[in-house]
């Protein structure tokens, strides 16, 4: 669940940030398009969980300078394990019991789980404020509207059916300023804002670890104000007038507590939205045909490549072979974790070949194995310290190297400085073993080989399915 919300905001974040450079770039100053713009983007971002799922993927291909690391090549063994016990360290301290590992993904999941609860909580909670409130509304003279004495100002509150409620003394204003107010809210109902903005504060609680997620909500909830304060100005002759009328709400206190509803004047800087209102020379009239369709046209395939798109690495098919001795070149040595006890033994031959690894962080233990199996593990299975695909074991050759190798059998039993895991053992402190302790000495090489594509014929496919017997299905 965790990769698939970092997977999701990840996604989200490239849409929001593409959407927000384009209006930069294109510098639209429309607000309506705006507004439209970034609920087209909150939209895209909801359904990239679905496209991921059931919509084809789009390739990007990303090309490597440099083919990865995937063959190891065996040059020289120095000095063979023999004896019957070659201890490292002068004492062997005795193996302490294993301390279980702490579970960060649990961690990261309960934190996560948490903040989305409590972001989550406190948005019903004022929800159920506003029902509670729109309840005690009492009806007016005019149907637009409602009217209330736990608000000081103009408010729409409800998601389905949403209500205006003006305070109560909406009867001593003035014409023009009570046809600006309802011309606002109106504008907000038609949109459909109060649904928008609580579907977007799901979106950020879902999201809340994520920062486009929050700038995402910010600027939907702030252009909607801008959009709404456009058409107000249409019925206001003046926009300095319209102006006073939205100081004079946003000096009135607040006489009840906040509700889940949109507020007139109740959201962003006051300064900013007043310059806004002075200075503008051109205000928005609002979505035409052509402009629902420019932003069809852009937001479709943007909200489509950002869900579906799937990098693919783009990097040589190879084999690998064994090196000249003037070809190699010696693998880089760099700073890894070490045993600080290990004792081999040469395996009893009639003891039993099983080989485990013991239990990880407390100690390491191979029992019977051969010297290849052991590079192969450290080399390749398990080289960063993570449990690699076993079929990268068979696949990657290992060449060079005396018989016995092959076939003489040991039992490895070591003890790391500090608790780790049984794939960083096997790993990397094995590399530091062989290399170090009994001078392994190894190098990469990588050959370009010819590769083969399986197709169908031009009639058809001539394969014939099972029939029934006793082959397995």
């Amino acid at each position: 669940m965790m990769q698939f919300l970092a997977e999701w905001a990840i996604r989200s974040s490239i849409l929001i940030a593409c959407g927000a450079l384009l209006f930069a770039v294109l510098r639209v100053k429309d607000s309506s398009l705006r507004l439209a713009g970034w609920n087209a983007m909150l939209a895209g971002s909801l359904l990239i969980p679905l496209t991921m799922t059931f919509l084809p993927p789009v390739p990007i291909r990303i090309f490597h300078s440099q083919p990865p690391a995937q063959a190891h090549v065996l040059n020289s063994v120095t000095q063979r394990l023999s004896g019957l016990s070659i201890v490292l360290e002068e004492t062997q301290r005795p193996i302490p019991r294993e301390a279980p590992p702490l579970d960060w993904m649990t961690v990261v999941s309960f934190a996560y789980g948490l903040a989305a609860a409590l972001m989550m909580l406190r948005l019903l909670t004022g929800f159920a404020v506003s029902l509670r409130l729109l309840r005690k509304t009492q009806p007016t003279t005019r149907p637009e509207f409602r009217e209330s004495s736990c608000v000081n100002s103009p408010v729409t509150i409800g998601l389905i059916r949403p209500e205006i409620v003006l305070p109560l003394d909406w009867p001593q204003w003035e014409p023009a300023k009570l046809r600006a107010v309802l011309a606002h809210e109106s504008a907000h109902i038609r949109r459909r804002d109060p649904l928008v903005q609580f579907v977007s504060a799901i979106h950020r609680a879902a999201l809340w670890f994520s920062p486009f997620a929050w700038l995402l909500h910010s600027r939907i909830v702030a252009i909607a104000e801008e959009a709404s304060d456009d058409v107000a100005l249409t019925e206001v002759s003046e926009p300095a007038v319209y102006a006073e009328l939205l100081l004079d709400f946003m000096r009135r206190p607040v006489l009840h507590s906040r509700p889940a509803g949109i507020p007139m004047a109740r959201y962003g800087r006051p300064d900013r939205r007043i310059q806004r209102i002075l200075n503008a020379k051109s205000f928005s009239r609002g979505l035409t045909r052509w402009s629902i369709v420019s932003l069809l046209v852009v937001a479709t395939p943007l909200t489509y490549l950002a869900a579906a798109s799937r990098p693919q690495k783009t990097e040589p098919q190879t084999i690998a072979q064994a090196a000249p001795p003037n070809a190699s070149t010696t693998l880089p040595r760099i700073a890894r974790p070490k045993f600080s006890v290990a004792s081999i033994k040469p395996c009893d031959p009639d003891a039993s070949r099983a080989g485990g690894r013991g239990k990880a962080g407390a100690y390491f233990r191979r029992n019977c194995v051969t010297v290849k199996t052991l590079i192969q593990d450290a080399y390749i299975r398990f080289a960063d310290g993570n449990s690699g695909n076993p079929m990268l074991t068979p696949l990657t050759k290992i060449e060079g190297g005396p018989t016995w190798i092959d076939n003489d059998r040991y039992t490895v039993e070591a003890e790391p400085e500090e608790s780790t895991t049984g794939a960083m053992m096997g790993g990397p402190m094995m590399q530091t073993l062989l290399e170090d302790r009994f001078q392994l000495r190894a190098h990469r090489e990588t050959r370009e080989g010819l590769i083969y594509e399986l197709i169908v014929a031009k009639g058809g496919s001539k394969l014939l399915p099972a029939k029934q017997g006793p082959c397995l299905r």
